[in-house]
């Protein structure tokens, strides 16, 4: 009985490894089948699109394809601000897709990538670019073409130019790459400036001096500051050098900085709208907000 007893635990074992086995294989060739086309520059970046599917509540599909861009070891990319040292960031066209009625990219919480000539604002290694898309017609496959253009830098810089293609059928796609996953999940929360619970600016005030002016923001880390750091963006087509962090005024607040050069306008910018990028190693968010909205105050 008791070998008759092993021997029917080991069968079952043996049919639960090779379901796992054949599972994994199917998700792996899944992935080669839909990563399509790739581009290189040389052996230092690589860059290919890959898709995925993620199923909401109410039974609707949630379809993304992205760009994984891997980068060989001393390389950097950028992020859509790239920092002030005049790298290029990314670039997408896909006005030549077929049946695609909306597109939209998203960027992974950025590192702070410091350098002899100032602050990079980018990824290194390697990072995903989710990009959500919708069909116009859901029965019909999308034929997703990507121009697709982007900086990376080591002692010199290189631009890299890609055409990435994809055909996507929006009823058969049901799989979610897991560095995919960690994408999205990696993405700011886009979120209202009263929202609670999440990290906020608490102060943003311009102050104008003769010499120089510079721009002094607090930002509220309500879940602690581990891999805090904040940038800001103008939503118009002023640009703003990269935030420097000066001093920590209480335990969960972080004090920025950001000289303002010669060639902004000023008084231009409290008609602004600002997107403030709150990162930390527990939660990361959006906010846009009307610049005047903050306090001002005007100093001689």
């Amino acid at each position: 009985m008791l070998k008759k007893h092993y021997n029917k635990q080991t069968c079952v074992c043996f049919s639960l490894v090779c379901y796992v086995l054949c599972t994994i294989l199917m998700l792996v060739k899944v992935e080669k089948v839909i990563a399509a086309t790739e581009c290189s520059s040389g052996s230092k970046s690589k860059a290919r699109l890959i898709e995925g599917t993620l199923v909401a509540r109410d039974g609707l599909r949630k379809l993304y394809v992205a760009v994984e861009i891997s980068l060989e070891s001393g390389w950097k990319t950028f992020w859509r601000h790239p920092g002030d040292t005049g790298g290029m960031p990314p670039y997408v066209d896909w006005s030549k897709s077929k049946n695609l009625a909306v597109a939209k990219i998203m960027f992974p919480k950025p590192k702070r990538i410091k350098s002899s000539i100032g602050d990079v604002i980018g990824y290194k290694h390697h990072v995903v670019l989710p990009i959500k898309i919708k069909p116009i017609n859901t029965n019909q496959p999308i034929y997703f073409v990507l121009d697709f253009r982007y900086g990376i830098c080591n002692k010199v810089c290189i631009p890299v130019y890609c055409e990435l293609k994809s055909v996507i059928r929006y009823s058969q796609t049901n799989y979610m790459p897991l560095k995919l996953a960690k994408a999205l999940k990696n993405v700011p929360i886009a979120i209202k400036p009263s929202s609670p619970n999440y990290p906020k600016i608490i102060r943003a005030e311009l102050n104008q001096k003769r010499s120089t002016s510079e721009l002094i923001i607090d930002a509220l880390f309500p879940r602690g500051i581990m891999g805090a750091d904040l940038f800001v963006e103008s939503l118009s087509k002023v640009y703003l050098p990269v935030t420097k962090r000066i001093d920590m005024p209480t335990k969960n607040i972080l004090r920025y900085r950001i000289d303002l050069r010669d060639n902004i306008d000023h008084t231009s910018l409290s008609t602004q709208k600002l997107r403030f990028t709150i990162v930390s190693d527990k939660i990361s968010v959006e906010i846009e907000r009307d610049f005047d909205r903050y306090e001002i105050p005007q100093r001689p």
